[in-house]
């Protein structure tokens, strides 16, 4: 699988979610709630400490039974809710940081930004932790 070149990054009560690949950059608050968007250069510039990661994003309606997920490089979906995926995920990911980065998207899509630990979770143990079967596709 691809492995993607991403970062949280701090600099004060900041956090920045970075992709240099995408070149995509989120700013959050300490709660989470996103602030802004920038370039993933910007925010890796701009960071005072910076940790590697592997960011998984959950991305889905709050009443739909269907949820997206995007995790190095690939795409899949789980016929499950994203609240249930987050439930069933709840303390078995290995985190930089506690904190449930959200990102609320205009149409009411919700995306949930995990920040794990660099290589700790792989693909194929996200079918095991979910007890459903992932179909993976390259983006």
């Amino acid at each position: 699988m691809a492995k993607m070149r991403e970062y949280l990054g701090r600099s004060g009560n900041i956090v920045y979610l970075i992709n240099l690949d995408t070149n995509e950059c989120e700013s959050f608050n300490k709660f989470g709630k996103m602030e802004g968007k920038t370039t993933g250069i910007l925010g890796y510039a701009g960071s005072k400490s910076l940790v590697e990661i592997d960011i998984l994003s959950l991305i889905g309606d709050p009443v739909m039974s269907i949820c997206e997920i995007y995790f190095n490089g690939y795409k899949g979906t789980v016929p499950i809710g994203y609240s249930e995926v987050l439930s069933r995920l709840s303390g078995k990911l290995s985190l930089v940081d506690p904190v449930i980065y959200r990102v609320v998207h205009p149409e009411g899509v919700m995306q949930i930004l995990l920040p794990c630990r660099k290589e700790k979770l792989i693909n194929k143990e996200l079918e095991q932790l979910l007890g459903v079967s992932i179909v993976w596709s390259s983006l």
